[in-house]
């Protein structure tokens, strides 16, 4: 069994919802529900937790768009 660590942006949970689906049988997945712009502002379209589920992206890539915006805001260098 394996419940995926992908506390963070919604980049990070994308992925992981990918790698998830590919697993055979149940598998779980630790959803960030904090509001902050790094969870949920670095794409455009955040992912939902919808009665304790998250749909795997189907858009191309890993199925989420960057927030160019957000991201040129929140960069360092």
């Amino acid at each position: 069994m394996v419940v995926a660590h992908a506390w963070g942006s919604d980049i990070l949970t994308a992925a992981t919802l990918h790698f998830t689906a590919f697993l055979p049988g149940e598998t779980f997945l630790e959803f960030n529900t904090s509001q902050d712009p790094i969870s949920r502002e670095l794409v455009t379209r955040p992912l939902a937790l919808v009665d304790g589920s998250v749909r795997v992206p189907t858009a191309p890539g890993l199925g989420v768009e960057l927030n160019m915006e957000t991201l040129n805001r929140l960069r360092v260098a």
